[in-house]
């Protein structure tokens, strides 16, 4: 973008490209000659003093806190026959967003076994990296979803859970489509445990036209009735997202979502 005699040029984001930028100045005035983007990948040989030093990082994080958990950067975890993807361009789900939700479902009931997840919500912005085919390391497994520190300063925002009835459910839901649409596809959530229809034409918070969850016990999804107030599901996510929801009844009284114990 050229605005007066100012140049303003980006590169992206994660590091993926280093811009190169040409210029000429001729009679105090700043003109383009040339811009190029060049990606910043393993074909660029590394620099070996560089790289001393990411390897005492590495071993730091290996000792501090990969080792008491059984692993290490380089440990092996899991290989698949092809990429999973954030689908980043797209306002959708994706198959490494229905990997990570379902994953934290897992991680949650195991922790919990007593009382199962009904649903899963996990922002697509909070999901920061591909998984490309191949063998799966445990440093591939934390780019996924690196954000954030818990109250335990343990890596990583910690999961939670808690209870909504239907209704807030669906507000849930629409915060979801309106945030994605017009703040971008990082605000569109990932689910677990259920799938919906919006209609993007409808009128702000009223684009959720069905919500079906994930009955196991006759192994289909079934409605959800969006109006029930009186019945309680158990809803997962991480703790970032647990601060923000309560956030919205400050802007919008109406749409509050209030979280539950079970009783």
């Amino acid at each position: 973008i050229h605005i007066g005699n100012t140049l303003i040029v980006e590169a992206g984001s994660y590091t993926k490209y280093l811009g190169k930028l040409e210029i000429y100045v001729e009679k105090r005035k700043v003109s383009l000659r040339n811009y190029q983007l060049i990606p910043i990948d393993d074909t660029i040989p590394k620099n070996e003093a560089i790289q001393a030093i990411l390897n005492d990082y590495i071993s730091i994080i290996d000792k501090e806190i990969l080792n008491p958990m059984g692993l290490a950067s380089e440990s092996p975890l899991a290989e698949t026959g092809f990429d999973l993807t954030r689908q980043a361009e797209l306002i959708n789900e994706s198959n490494l967003g229905d990997l990570v939700a379902d994953a934290m479902r897992f991680a949650i009931d195991r922790s919990e076994p007593e009382d199962s997840v009904d649903f899963i919500f996990q922002p697509t912005g909070f999901i920061r990296d591909d998984v490309h085919a191949g063998i799966v390391k445990t440093s591939d497994v934390f780019r996924i979803v690196p954000l954030g520190i818990g109250p335990d300063m343990e890596p990583g925002y910690p999961l939670v859970s808690f209870y909504l009835n239907a209704h807030e459910i669906k507000r849930t839901l629409e915060i979801s489509t309106y945030l994605s649409s017009s703040r971008g596809r990082g605000y569109f959530f990932q689910v677990s445990g259920l799938r919906f229809w919006y209609n993007p034409l409808r009128s702000i918070f009223r684009k959720v036209t069905r919500i079906e969850r994930w009955d196991g016990a006759v192994n289909q999804y079934v409605p959800v009735e969006t109006w029930n107030t009186k019945s309680l599901y158990k809803v997962g996510t991480n703790l970032l997202l647990v601060d923000i929801l309560p956030l919205i009844r400050r802007y919008i009284p109406w749409l509050a979502i209030i979280l539950k114990d079970k009783e």
